[in-house]
């Protein structure tokens, strides 16, 4: 069942990933399209808290502790959006989705450091291949030059969003799986909200973004957002219930069938409907994210 449950989320998200790209790329004009996109996602968390609360049975009271951790995940859930929207601009989709595949591997690290679980020689050197993989991913060749660059910001931003997926999966199930599903799911869907709150309140430029949005382009990046945030949404509540059934992460390896997903999409869309998404489907660049995929899902299965 828990398959079926990872799958789904998986497909749902990568969907999520090109519309994601879409909205990025639609509002480069403004000053920070990427904290307008991040208060949508936060704020739908509140409606997920809210659905949630409505929909649910039985009380949502927990331990102080136990709350304060689950609205850390929230948090953690706002956070990797941030760095991984960075990530967005003036990248292909397809070069920055595989990076997620390192989320497996954080979770074994933080697994060793807060549970006391042990790491494997042959996970250790998972962890360096995907590390390798997505090193080759980032390598970026000019046509006209010959120049060959890596580009670190890109890692820099995805290594730290895969980080806190990680994080953010440990913290759900460390309280998940005594407290229960829907409960946790309340309290880790609030703190998302709050997480959009604090954006808001406090970060200026980011809130100034989110207002021209609005107010220029704001019928269709609202139901762009909506689709793509309840589409999150259910994917998150898909895999968070995978979570408690089974080790963190056996889902979070599940999950390296989502960069082959998103590659064939956005060849798909590149083709069909370019104007929703265009990457360089050159045989070389194709070659290049292959075969870096590839050593990266390659890595994923060896920390099984």
């Amino acid at each position: 069942m828990w398959i079926i449950l990872t799958l789904s989320a998986v497909v749902l998200w990568s969907f999520v990933n090109i519309a994601d790209n879409y909205l990025v790329e639609r509002n480069k004009k403004f000053g920070h399209p990427i904290g307008a996109l991040v208060i949508f996602s936060s704020i739908f968390g509140f409606v997920g808290a809210l659905a949630i609360y409505l929909f649910s049975k039985g009380s949502f009271a927990l331990p102080p502790k136990e709350i304060l951790i689950l609205l850390i995940a929230g948090l953690c859930n706002v956070s990797w959006i941030i760095f991984y929207l960075k990530a967005l601009p003036d990248e292909d989709v397809s070069s920055v989705i595989p990076w997620f595949l390192a989320a497996p591997f954080f979770g074994y690290v933080l697994g060793y450091l807060f549970l006391g679980e042990q790491l494997t020689a042959q996970q250790l050197f998972g962890g360096v291949v995907i590390l390798v993989g997505g090193l080759l991913l980032s390598i970026k060749h000019g046509h006209e030059s010959g120049r060959v660059t890596v580009r670190w910001g890109l890692i820099r931003n995805m290594v730290i969003a895969s980080f806190l997926i990680a994080l953010w999966s440990v913290l759900f199930k460390f309280v998940g799986r005594e407290s229960g599903f829907w409960v946790s799911s309340f309290w880790e869907h609030v703190g998302l909200g709050i997480g959009g709150l604090i954006i808001i309140l406090f970060i200026p430029a980011y809130r100034k973004g989110f207002s021209e949005i609005m107010k220029s382009d704001g019928k269709q990046v609202l139901g762009i957002s909506l689709f793509s945030e309840s589409a999150t949404i259910i994917g998150n509540l898909l895999a968070n219930y995978a979570i408690l059934l089974v080790p963190v992460s056996a889902v979070l390896l599940l999950e390296v069938v989502q960069p082959a997903i998103v590659f064939v999409l956005g060849i798909v869309f590149t083709v069909f409907f370019p104007s929703i998404l265009t990457e360089d489907i050159s045989a070389k660049n194709l070659l290049q994210k292959g075969v870096s995929i590839a050593i990266m899902v390659v890595g994923a299965v060896l920390l099984v």
